[in-house]
Protein backbone atom coordinates (compact mmCIF):
# COMPACT_ATOMS: atom_id res chain seq x y z
CA UNK A 1 0.00 0.00 0.00
CA UNK A 2 1.26 3.46 -0.83
CA UNK A 3 2.25 5.40 2.28
CA UNK A 4 0.21 8.54 2.97
CA UNK A 5 3.36 10.64 3.09
CA UNK A 6 4.19 10.08 -0.58
CA UNK A 7 0.67 10.65 -1.89
CA UNK A 8 0.11 13.81 -3.92
CA UNK A 9 -3.68 14.06 -3.73
CA UNK A 10 -5.55 15.88 -0.89
CA UNK A 11 -6.37 13.66 2.07
CA UNK A 12 -7.99 13.46 5.50
CA UNK A 13 -6.09 12.93 8.73
CA UNK A 14 -6.11 9.23 9.59
CA UNK A 15 -4.45 6.86 12.07
CA UNK A 16 -1.46 6.18 9.81
CA UNK A 17 -0.73 9.87 9.39
CA UNK A 18 -1.01 10.49 13.12
CA UNK A 19 1.35 7.61 13.93
CA UNK A 20 3.89 8.82 11.36
CA UNK A 21 3.81 12.33 12.85
CA UNK A 22 4.33 10.86 16.32
CA UNK A 23 7.31 8.83 15.08
CA UNK A 24 8.78 11.93 13.42
CA UNK A 25 8.62 13.76 16.75
CA UNK A 26 10.56 11.02 18.55
CA UNK A 27 13.95 11.81 20.05
CA UNK A 28 17.05 11.17 17.96
CA UNK A 29 19.45 8.29 18.48
CA UNK A 30 18.91 5.25 20.68
CA UNK A 31 16.30 6.99 22.84
CA UNK A 32 14.21 7.71 19.76
CA UNK A 33 14.59 4.15 18.47
CA UNK A 34 13.38 2.73 21.78
CA UNK A 35 10.52 5.21 21.91
CA UNK A 36 9.35 4.14 18.44
CA UNK A 37 9.76 0.48 19.39
CA UNK A 38 7.82 0.72 22.65
CA UNK A 39 5.33 3.29 21.41
CA UNK A 40 4.26 6.47 23.16
CA UNK A 41 0.83 6.32 24.88
CA UNK A 42 -1.56 8.47 22.86
CA UNK A 43 -2.89 10.17 25.97
CA UNK A 44 0.64 11.38 26.78
CA UNK A 45 1.04 13.37 23.55
CA UNK A 46 0.56 17.08 24.22
CA UNK A 47 1.75 18.65 20.96
CA UNK A 48 1.59 17.61 17.30
CA UNK A 49 2.00 19.37 13.95
CA UNK A 50 0.54 18.45 10.55
CA UNK A 51 2.14 21.03 8.25
CA UNK A 52 2.35 20.94 4.43
CA UNK A 53 0.53 17.59 4.19
CA UNK A 54 -2.22 18.59 1.71
CA UNK A 55 -4.82 17.84 4.38
CA UNK A 56 -8.34 18.49 3.15
CA UNK A 57 -10.29 17.26 6.18
CA UNK A 58 -9.62 17.21 9.94
CA UNK A 59 -10.42 13.82 11.49
CA UNK A 60 -9.33 11.11 13.98
CA UNK A 61 -7.81 13.61 16.43
CA UNK A 62 -10.08 12.27 19.16
CA UNK A 63 -7.39 9.61 19.78
CA UNK A 64 -5.13 12.40 21.14
CA UNK A 65 -7.29 13.70 24.02
CA UNK A 66 -4.44 15.39 25.91
CA UNK A 67 -3.31 17.74 23.14
CA UNK A 68 -2.59 21.30 24.24
CA UNK A 69 -0.92 22.48 21.02
CA UNK A 70 -2.04 21.59 17.49
CA UNK A 71 -0.55 22.77 14.19
CA UNK A 72 -2.62 22.32 11.03
CA UNK A 73 -1.20 25.21 9.03
CA UNK A 74 -0.27 25.19 5.31
CA UNK A 75 -2.85 22.65 4.18
CA UNK A 76 -6.07 22.60 2.12
CA UNK A 77 -8.57 22.57 5.00
CA UNK A 78 -11.92 24.14 4.10
CA UNK A 79 -13.86 23.53 7.31
CA UNK A 80 -13.04 23.53 11.02
CA UNK A 81 -14.47 20.26 12.37
CA UNK A 82 -13.91 17.20 14.57
CA UNK A 83 -12.03 19.05 17.31
CA UNK A 84 -14.70 18.57 20.00
CA UNK A 85 -12.70 16.07 22.07
CA UNK A 86 -9.60 18.30 22.36
CA UNK A 87 -10.85 20.03 25.48
CA UNK A 88 -7.32 20.74 26.79
CA UNK A 89 -6.19 22.55 23.65
CA UNK A 90 -4.51 25.89 24.35
CA UNK A 91 -2.96 26.71 20.97
CA UNK A 92 -4.48 26.06 17.53
CA UNK A 93 -2.78 27.03 14.26
CA UNK A 94 -5.01 26.85 11.16
CA UNK A 95 -3.18 29.48 9.13
CA UNK A 96 -2.68 29.18 5.36
CA UNK A 97 -5.72 27.05 4.60
CA UNK A 98 -9.01 27.63 2.76
CA UNK A 99 -11.35 27.98 5.73
CA UNK A 100 -14.56 29.92 5.02
CA UNK A 101 -16.07 30.18 8.50
CA UNK A 102 -15.13 30.13 12.18
CA UNK A 103 -17.17 27.25 13.63
CA UNK A 104 -17.19 24.08 15.75
CA UNK A 105 -14.91 25.41 18.49
CA UNK A 106 -17.56 25.29 21.24
CA UNK A 107 -15.74 22.69 23.38
CA UNK A 108 -12.34 24.38 23.28
CA UNK A 109 -12.83 26.41 26.46
CA UNK A 110 -9.10 26.53 27.23
CA UNK A 111 -7.98 27.99 23.90
CA UNK A 112 -5.53 30.87 24.41
CA UNK A 113 -3.88 31.24 20.99
CA UNK A 114 -5.84 31.00 17.73
CA UNK A 115 -4.14 31.54 14.36
CA UNK A 116 -6.43 31.79 11.31
CA UNK A 117 -4.08 33.87 9.17
CA UNK A 118 -4.49 33.60 5.37
CA UNK A 119 -7.88 31.94 4.97
CA UNK A 120 -11.19 33.01 3.38
CA UNK A 121 -13.11 34.08 6.49
CA UNK A 122 -15.40 37.13 6.18
CA UNK A 123 -16.83 37.29 9.71
CA UNK A 124 -15.45 37.01 13.25
CA UNK A 125 -18.02 34.83 15.06
CA UNK A 126 -18.70 31.69 17.11
CA UNK A 127 -15.98 32.30 19.70
CA UNK A 128 -18.28 32.83 22.70
CA UNK A 129 -16.70 29.96 24.67
CA UNK A 130 -13.10 31.06 24.11
CA UNK A 131 -13.05 33.37 27.12
CA UNK A 132 -9.33 32.68 27.71
CA UNK A 133 -8.32 33.86 24.22
CA UNK A 134 -5.11 35.90 24.51
CA UNK A 135 -3.61 36.00 20.99
CA UNK A 136 -5.83 36.09 17.89
CA UNK A 137 -4.44 36.26 14.37
CA UNK A 138 -6.95 36.56 11.54
CA UNK A 139 -4.92 38.60 9.07
CA UNK A 140 -5.17 38.20 5.30
CA UNK A 141 -8.81 37.08 5.28
CA UNK A 142 -11.91 38.68 3.73
CA UNK A 143 -13.27 40.81 6.59
CA UNK A 144 -14.70 43.98 5.06
CA UNK A 145 -16.72 45.52 7.90
CA UNK A 146 -14.45 47.15 10.47
CA UNK A 147 -17.28 47.03 13.01
CA UNK A 148 -16.82 43.27 13.13
CA UNK A 149 -13.95 43.77 15.59
CA UNK A 150 -16.51 45.05 18.13
CA UNK A 151 -17.31 41.37 18.65
CA UNK A 152 -13.91 41.07 20.34
CA UNK A 153 -14.70 43.61 23.08
CA UNK A 154 -16.08 40.82 25.27
CA UNK A 155 -12.73 38.98 25.35
CA UNK A 156 -11.18 40.57 28.44
CA UNK A 157 -7.98 38.51 28.29
CA UNK A 158 -7.23 39.31 24.63
CA UNK A 159 -3.84 41.02 24.40
CA UNK A 160 -2.75 40.67 20.76
CA UNK A 161 -4.71 41.02 17.49
CA UNK A 162 -3.59 40.71 13.88
CA UNK A 163 -5.96 41.88 11.10
CA UNK A 164 -3.22 42.48 8.50
CA UNK A 165 -4.40 42.84 4.86
CA UNK A 166 -8.10 42.33 5.53
CA UNK A 167 -10.10 44.75 3.34
CA UNK A 168 -11.24 46.70 6.41
CA UNK A 169 -7.66 46.93 7.70
CA UNK A 170 -6.58 48.88 4.61
CA UNK A 171 -8.37 51.99 5.92
CA UNK A 172 -5.87 54.59 7.04
CA UNK A 173 -7.43 55.02 10.48
CA UNK A 174 -8.07 51.31 11.16
CA UNK A 175 -5.26 50.92 13.69
CA UNK A 176 -6.52 53.80 15.85
CA UNK A 177 -10.03 52.35 15.44
CA UNK A 178 -8.73 49.10 16.94
CA UNK A 179 -6.87 50.98 19.69
CA UNK A 180 -10.09 52.80 20.63
CA UNK A 181 -12.63 50.01 20.57
CA UNK A 182 -10.42 47.23 21.95
CA UNK A 183 -8.84 48.87 25.02
CA UNK A 184 -7.85 45.48 26.48
CA UNK A 185 -5.34 44.62 23.73
CA UNK A 186 -1.70 45.73 23.99
CA UNK A 187 -0.43 44.65 20.56
CA UNK A 188 -1.79 45.12 17.05
CA UNK A 189 0.05 43.29 14.25
CA UNK A 190 2.60 42.36 16.95
CA UNK A 191 3.48 46.01 17.60
CA UNK A 192 2.68 47.70 20.90
CA UNK A 193 -0.23 50.14 20.68
CA UNK A 194 0.92 53.63 21.60
CA UNK A 195 -0.82 55.91 24.05
CA UNK A 196 -1.01 58.56 21.33
CA UNK A 197 -2.97 56.17 19.09
CA UNK A 198 -5.57 55.61 21.79
CA UNK A 199 -5.88 59.37 22.35
CA UNK A 200 -6.32 60.00 18.61
CA UNK A 201 -8.96 57.32 18.46
CA UNK A 202 -10.89 58.73 21.41
CA UNK A 203 -10.92 62.16 19.78
CA UNK A 204 -12.12 60.77 16.45
CA UNK A 205 -14.56 58.04 17.54
CA UNK A 206 -15.89 59.35 20.87
CA UNK A 207 -19.50 59.59 19.70
CA UNK A 208 -19.51 56.08 18.27
CA UNK A 209 -17.74 54.72 21.36
CA UNK A 210 -20.41 56.23 23.63
CA UNK A 211 -23.12 54.64 21.52
CA UNK A 212 -21.38 51.24 21.61
CA UNK A 213 -20.92 51.42 25.38
CA UNK A 214 -24.57 52.38 25.86
CA UNK A 215 -25.70 49.41 23.75
CA UNK A 216 -23.37 47.16 25.74
CA UNK A 217 -24.93 48.35 28.98
CA UNK A 218 -28.35 47.26 27.77
CA UNK A 219 -26.93 43.98 26.50
CA UNK A 220 -25.09 43.39 29.78
CA UNK A 221 -28.32 43.94 31.69
CA UNK A 222 -29.99 41.28 29.54
CA UNK A 223 -27.03 38.94 30.00
CA UNK A 224 -27.01 39.51 33.77
CA UNK A 225 -30.74 38.81 33.88
CA UNK A 226 -30.29 35.62 31.89
CA UNK A 227 -27.37 34.52 34.09
CA UNK A 228 -29.45 35.20 37.19
CA UNK A 229 -32.26 33.08 35.76
CA UNK A 230 -29.82 30.25 35.09
CA UNK A 231 -28.30 30.59 38.57
CA UNK A 232 -31.76 30.60 40.16
CA UNK A 233 -32.73 27.59 38.05
CA UNK A 234 -29.67 25.70 39.25
CA UNK A 235 -30.42 26.72 42.84
CA UNK A 236 -34.05 25.61 42.63
CA UNK A 237 -33.51 22.52 40.46
CA UNK A 238 -33.67 20.31 43.55
CA UNK A 239 -37.18 21.59 44.25
CA UNK A 240 -38.23 20.89 40.62
CA UNK A 241 -39.85 24.34 40.31
CA UNK A 242 -37.08 26.25 38.53
CA UNK A 243 -38.32 29.13 36.32
CA UNK A 244 -41.73 29.05 38.01
CA UNK A 245 -41.12 32.00 40.32
CA UNK A 246 -42.21 34.55 37.71
CA UNK A 247 -43.66 34.88 34.22
CA UNK A 248 -41.28 32.48 32.46
CA UNK A 249 -43.86 29.75 31.83
CA UNK A 250 -46.45 32.28 30.69
CA UNK A 251 -43.99 33.98 28.35
CA UNK A 252 -42.89 30.64 26.92
CA UNK A 253 -46.50 29.93 25.87
CA UNK A 254 -46.34 32.93 23.53
CA UNK A 255 -42.73 32.45 22.45
CA UNK A 256 -43.63 30.47 19.31
CA UNK A 257 -47.29 31.45 19.15
CA UNK A 258 -47.44 33.84 16.18
CA UNK A 259 -51.25 33.90 15.94
CA UNK A 260 -51.64 34.32 19.70
CA UNK A 261 -49.53 37.49 19.56
CA UNK A 262 -51.64 38.84 16.69
CA UNK A 263 -54.81 38.44 18.76
CA UNK A 264 -53.30 40.84 21.31
CA UNK A 265 -53.47 43.71 18.79
CA UNK A 266 -57.25 44.07 19.04
CA UNK A 267 -57.63 46.94 21.47
CA UNK A 268 -58.49 47.52 25.11
CA UNK A 269 -60.97 44.68 25.55
CA UNK A 270 -58.38 42.07 24.57
CA UNK A 271 -55.59 43.85 26.47
CA UNK A 272 -57.66 43.86 29.65
CA UNK A 273 -58.53 40.19 29.20
CA UNK A 274 -54.88 39.30 28.52
CA UNK A 275 -53.56 41.27 31.51
CA UNK A 276 -56.05 39.60 33.84
CA UNK A 277 -55.16 36.17 32.42
CA UNK A 278 -51.43 36.81 32.82
CA UNK A 279 -51.79 38.08 36.38
CA UNK A 280 -53.76 35.04 37.54
CA UNK A 281 -51.51 32.65 35.63
CA UNK A 282 -48.30 34.09 37.08
CA UNK A 283 -49.79 34.20 40.59
CA UNK A 284 -50.46 30.47 40.35
CA UNK A 285 -46.91 29.84 39.10
CA UNK A 286 -45.51 31.79 42.06
CA UNK A 287 -47.81 29.82 44.36
CA UNK A 288 -46.42 26.56 42.93
CA UNK A 289 -42.87 27.89 43.24
CA UNK A 290 -43.32 28.69 46.94
CA UNK A 291 -45.04 25.36 47.55
CA UNK A 292 -42.15 23.59 45.83
CA UNK A 293 -39.64 25.36 48.06
CA UNK A 294 -41.58 24.44 51.19
CA UNK A 295 -41.78 20.80 50.11
CA UNK A 296 -38.08 20.80 49.26
CA UNK A 297 -37.28 21.88 52.83
CA UNK A 298 -39.45 19.08 54.21
CA UNK A 299 -37.70 16.50 52.03
CA UNK A 300 -34.27 17.79 53.06
CA UNK A 301 -35.27 17.59 56.73
CA UNK A 302 -36.43 14.00 56.22
CA UNK A 303 -33.13 13.13 54.52
CA UNK A 304 -31.11 14.81 57.29
CA UNK A 305 -33.07 12.93 59.96
CA UNK A 306 -32.50 9.65 58.13
CA UNK A 307 -28.77 10.30 57.75
CA UNK A 308 -28.49 11.21 61.43
CA UNK A 309 -30.31 7.99 62.44
CA UNK A 310 -28.03 5.88 60.25
CA UNK A 311 -24.93 7.68 61.46
CA UNK A 312 -25.91 7.15 65.11
CA UNK A 313 -26.75 3.47 64.65
CA UNK A 314 -23.66 2.66 62.62
CA UNK A 315 -21.46 4.81 64.83
CA UNK A 316 -22.47 2.88 67.92
CA UNK A 317 -21.94 -0.40 66.10
CA UNK A 318 -18.56 0.74 64.86
CA UNK A 319 -17.50 1.66 68.39
CA UNK A 320 -18.52 -1.79 69.65
CA UNK A 321 -16.67 -3.45 66.79
CA UNK A 322 -13.52 -1.41 67.41
CA UNK A 323 -13.68 -2.18 71.14
CA UNK A 324 -13.99 -5.90 70.40
CA UNK A 325 -11.02 -5.81 67.99
CA UNK A 326 -8.89 -3.79 70.41
CA UNK A 327 -9.62 -6.22 73.26
CA UNK A 328 -8.68 -9.12 71.01
CA UNK A 329 -5.43 -7.46 69.84
CA UNK A 330 -4.48 -6.77 73.45
CA UNK A 331 -5.11 -10.43 74.32
CA UNK A 332 -3.25 -11.49 71.17
CA UNK A 333 -0.13 -9.65 72.32
CA UNK A 334 -0.32 -11.51 75.63
CA UNK A 335 -0.74 -14.84 73.81
CA UNK A 336 2.25 -14.13 71.58
CA UNK A 337 4.38 -13.37 74.64
CA UNK A 338 3.25 -16.65 76.24
CA UNK A 339 4.24 -18.57 73.07
CA UNK A 340 7.66 -16.89 73.04
CA UNK A 341 8.19 -17.63 76.75
CA UNK A 342 7.11 -21.20 76.18
CA UNK A 343 9.82 -21.55 73.55
CA UNK A 344 12.42 -20.14 75.94
CA UNK A 345 11.32 -22.60 78.66
CA UNK A 346 11.77 -25.46 76.22
CA UNK A 347 15.15 -24.12 75.17
CA UNK A 348 16.24 -23.81 78.80
CA UNK A 349 14.83 -27.31 79.45
CA UNK A 350 12.43 -26.04 82.06
CA UNK A 351 9.80 -28.06 80.18
CA UNK A 352 10.21 -30.98 77.81
CA UNK A 353 8.98 -31.31 74.21
CA UNK A 354 5.74 -33.07 75.12
CA UNK A 355 4.85 -30.40 77.66
CA UNK A 356 5.71 -27.73 75.10
CA UNK A 357 3.53 -29.33 72.40
CA UNK A 358 0.64 -29.82 74.81
CA UNK A 359 0.80 -26.20 76.03
CA UNK A 360 1.13 -24.86 72.47
CA UNK A 361 -1.88 -26.89 71.33
CA UNK A 362 -3.91 -25.54 74.22
CA UNK A 363 -2.89 -21.94 73.38
CA UNK A 364 -3.66 -22.54 69.69
CA UNK A 365 -7.11 -23.95 70.47
CA UNK A 366 -7.87 -21.01 72.74
CA UNK A 367 -6.64 -18.50 70.13
CA UNK A 368 -8.70 -20.08 67.37
CA UNK A 369 -11.71 -20.17 69.66
CA UNK A 370 -11.31 -16.44 70.32
CA UNK A 371 -11.14 -15.81 66.58
CA UNK A 372 -14.26 -17.89 66.07
CA UNK A 373 -16.09 -15.93 68.77
CA UNK A 374 -15.10 -12.66 67.08
CA UNK A 375 -16.37 -14.02 63.76
CA UNK A 376 -19.69 -15.06 65.33
CA UNK A 377 -20.11 -11.77 67.20
CA UNK A 378 -19.15 -9.67 64.17
CA UNK A 379 -21.44 -11.57 61.83
CA UNK A 380 -24.28 -11.40 64.34
CA UNK A 381 -23.79 -7.66 64.59
CA UNK A 382 -23.64 -7.24 60.79
CA UNK A 383 -26.79 -9.30 60.31
CA UNK A 384 -28.52 -7.26 63.02
CA UNK A 385 -27.40 -3.89 61.65
CA UNK A 386 -28.28 -4.96 58.09
CA UNK A 387 -31.77 -5.90 59.25
CA UNK A 388 -32.13 -2.64 61.15
CA UNK A 389 -30.94 -0.63 58.15
CA UNK A 390 -33.34 -2.51 55.92
CA UNK A 391 -36.18 -1.52 58.22
CA UNK A 392 -34.95 2.08 58.49
CA UNK A 393 -34.59 2.28 54.71
CA UNK A 394 -38.11 0.96 54.20
CA UNK A 395 -39.53 3.55 56.61
CA UNK A 396 -37.47 6.28 54.93
CA UNK A 397 -38.67 5.10 51.52
CA UNK A 398 -42.30 5.31 52.68
CA UNK A 399 -41.84 8.75 54.29
CA UNK A 400 -40.00 10.21 51.30
CA UNK A 401 -42.53 8.73 48.87
CA UNK A 402 -45.39 10.25 50.88
CA UNK A 403 -43.70 13.64 50.87
CA UNK A 404 -43.05 13.50 47.15
CA UNK A 405 -46.59 12.34 46.42
CA UNK A 406 -47.92 15.29 48.41
CA UNK A 407 -45.74 17.62 46.36
CA UNK A 408 -46.77 16.04 43.04
CA UNK A 409 -50.47 16.16 43.96
CA UNK A 410 -50.16 19.81 44.96
CA UNK A 411 -48.30 20.61 41.74
CA UNK A 412 -50.90 18.77 39.65
CA UNK A 413 -53.63 20.83 41.28
CA UNK A 414 -51.86 24.06 40.28
CA UNK A 415 -51.27 22.86 36.72
CA UNK A 416 -54.93 21.93 36.53
CA UNK A 417 -55.78 25.49 37.55
CA UNK A 418 -53.40 26.84 34.88
CA UNK A 419 -55.16 24.76 32.24
CA UNK A 420 -58.50 26.03 33.49
CA UNK A 421 -57.28 29.63 33.21
CA UNK A 422 -56.05 28.97 29.68
CA UNK A 423 -59.35 27.36 28.69
CA UNK A 424 -61.27 30.30 30.13
CA UNK A 425 -59.05 32.80 28.32
CA UNK A 426 -59.44 30.88 25.06
CA UNK A 427 -63.21 30.90 25.48
CA UNK A 428 -63.28 34.66 26.01
CA UNK A 429 -60.83 35.50 23.22
CA UNK A 430 -62.77 33.21 20.86
CA UNK A 431 -66.00 35.02 21.70
CA UNK A 432 -64.39 38.40 20.98
CA UNK A 433 -62.77 37.31 17.72
CA UNK A 434 -65.80 35.49 16.29
CA UNK A 435 -67.82 38.72 16.58
CA UNK A 436 -65.55 40.19 13.92
CA UNK A 437 -66.08 37.60 11.20
CA UNK A 438 -69.13 36.52 9.24
CA UNK A 439 -69.85 33.61 6.89
CA UNK A 440 -68.02 35.29 4.01
CA UNK A 441 -65.25 37.16 5.76
CA UNK A 442 -64.65 40.03 8.19
CA UNK A 443 -67.62 42.09 9.34
CA UNK A 444 -67.60 45.53 7.70
CA UNK A 445 -67.51 47.36 11.04
CA UNK A 446 -64.70 45.16 12.51
CA UNK A 447 -61.46 47.00 13.27
CA UNK A 448 -58.90 44.37 12.24
CA UNK A 449 -55.17 45.21 12.27
CA UNK A 450 -53.54 44.65 8.84
CA UNK A 451 -51.14 42.07 10.30
CA UNK A 452 -54.07 39.87 11.33
CA UNK A 453 -56.34 40.19 8.27
CA UNK A 454 -55.27 36.77 6.93
CA UNK A 455 -56.81 35.12 10.02
CA UNK A 456 -60.28 36.52 9.25
CA UNK A 457 -60.80 35.20 5.72
CA UNK A 458 -63.60 33.01 7.07
CA UNK A 459 -64.75 31.34 10.27
CA UNK A 460 -62.83 28.12 9.62
CA UNK A 461 -59.53 29.98 9.23
CA UNK A 462 -60.18 31.94 12.41
CA UNK A 463 -61.24 28.79 14.26
CA UNK A 464 -58.08 26.98 13.21
CA UNK A 465 -55.94 29.89 14.40
CA UNK A 466 -57.72 30.08 17.75
CA UNK A 467 -57.51 26.30 18.17
CA UNK A 468 -53.84 26.35 17.25
CA UNK A 469 -52.91 29.00 19.81
CA UNK A 470 -54.92 27.16 22.48
CA UNK A 471 -53.12 23.90 21.66
CA UNK A 472 -49.70 25.58 21.88
CA UNK A 473 -50.52 26.99 25.31
CA UNK A 474 -51.89 23.70 26.60
CA UNK A 475 -48.90 21.76 25.28
CA UNK A 476 -46.54 24.19 27.01
CA UNK A 477 -48.35 23.74 30.33
CA UNK A 478 -48.48 19.95 29.92
CA UNK A 479 -44.79 19.76 29.02
CA UNK A 480 -43.78 21.70 32.14
CA UNK A 481 -45.99 19.48 34.30
CA UNK A 482 -44.50 16.34 32.74
CA UNK A 483 -40.99 17.70 33.32
CA UNK A 484 -41.69 18.44 36.98
CA UNK A 485 -43.31 15.08 37.71
CA UNK A 486 -40.78 13.12 35.66
CA UNK A 487 -37.79 14.68 37.39
CA UNK A 488 -39.37 14.30 40.82
CA UNK A 489 -40.16 10.61 40.27
CA UNK A 490 -36.71 9.99 38.82
CA UNK A 491 -35.07 11.68 41.83
CA UNK A 492 -37.05 9.50 44.25
CA UNK A 493 -36.27 6.34 42.30
CA UNK A 494 -32.53 7.11 42.31
CA UNK A 495 -32.53 7.90 46.03
CA UNK A 496 -34.35 4.69 46.97
CA UNK A 497 -32.41 2.43 44.60
CA UNK A 498 -29.11 3.81 45.87
CA UNK A 499 -30.17 3.23 49.48
CA UNK A 500 -30.57 -0.50 49.01
CA UNK A 501 -27.60 -0.90 46.68
CA UNK A 502 -25.27 1.02 49.00
CA UNK A 503 -26.43 -0.93 52.05
CA UNK A 504 -25.76 -4.26 50.34
CA UNK A 505 -22.31 -3.07 49.19
CA UNK A 506 -21.48 -1.75 52.66
CA UNK A 507 -22.55 -5.01 54.28
CA UNK A 508 -20.46 -7.08 51.87
CA UNK A 509 -17.42 -4.85 52.34
CA UNK A 510 -17.74 -5.10 56.12
CA UNK A 511 -17.88 -8.90 55.97
CA UNK A 512 -14.80 -8.95 53.74
CA UNK A 513 -13.00 -6.65 56.21
CA UNK A 514 -13.81 -8.98 59.11
CA UNK A 515 -12.74 -12.01 57.11
CA UNK A 516 -9.48 -10.33 56.13
CA UNK A 517 -8.79 -9.29 59.74
CA UNK A 518 -9.27 -12.84 61.01
CA UNK A 519 -7.14 -14.31 58.23
CA UNK A 520 -4.31 -11.91 59.10
CA UNK A 521 -4.50 -12.86 62.79
CA UNK A 522 -4.47 -16.58 61.98
CA UNK A 523 -1.56 -16.14 59.59
CA UNK A 524 0.47 -14.16 62.15
CA UNK A 525 -0.14 -16.77 64.86
CA UNK A 526 0.82 -19.65 62.57
CA UNK A 527 3.92 -17.76 61.47
CA UNK A 528 4.93 -17.18 65.10
CA UNK A 529 4.48 -20.86 65.97
CA UNK A 530 6.40 -21.92 62.87
CA UNK A 531 9.34 -19.63 63.68
CA UNK A 532 9.36 -20.87 67.26
CA UNK A 533 9.41 -24.51 66.13
CA UNK A 534 12.23 -23.83 63.66
CA UNK A 535 14.28 -22.30 66.46
CA UNK A 536 13.66 -25.37 68.60
CA UNK A 537 14.78 -27.65 65.79
CA UNK A 538 17.94 -25.61 65.28
CA UNK A 539 18.76 -25.82 68.97
CA UNK A 540 18.10 -29.53 68.96
CA UNK A 541 20.43 -30.08 66.02
CA UNK A 542 23.13 -27.97 67.66
CA UNK A 543 22.88 -29.98 70.86
CA UNK A 544 23.26 -33.20 68.88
Amino acid sequence: MTSWCIRQEPQAIDDDMIQTMIDDMASKGEAGRLQKLEGLPLDEIYEIRFELKKILRIDHLWILPSLTKLGLNNNLIEKIENLDSLVHLKELNLSFNKILKIENLENLHNLEILNLFNNKIDLIENLENQKKLTIFSIGRNNICDRNNILYLRKFRQLKSLNMFENPCALDEDFQIFVATFLPQIDYYEYKRILKEEREQGLAKFMMMLNEVEENEKEENIKIAKKEKELADAALHAGSFVEYLGGSHLFDSMYENDVDGKLFLLFGDEVTELYDEFKEEFVNNCVKLFKFGQEQYVLRQEEIAQYENTVKTAKGEGQRQSIKMMEDFLEKKNEVFEIVKNLGKQLEEKIIDQDEYNEALQEISDSFNNDLHQIWKSSMKFEVTIFGQMEEVNQLFDISLTDLLNNFVEGAQAVFSELRSLQANYNENITEIMTRMVGPKGPNPDADIPPEAEHLFVDKDTLGNALGGTHDIHMQTIDAREDLLIGRARSWLSNIVDNLYENEIKTNRMKILEIKHFLEVQTSEFEELVMIDKELQNENLENNL
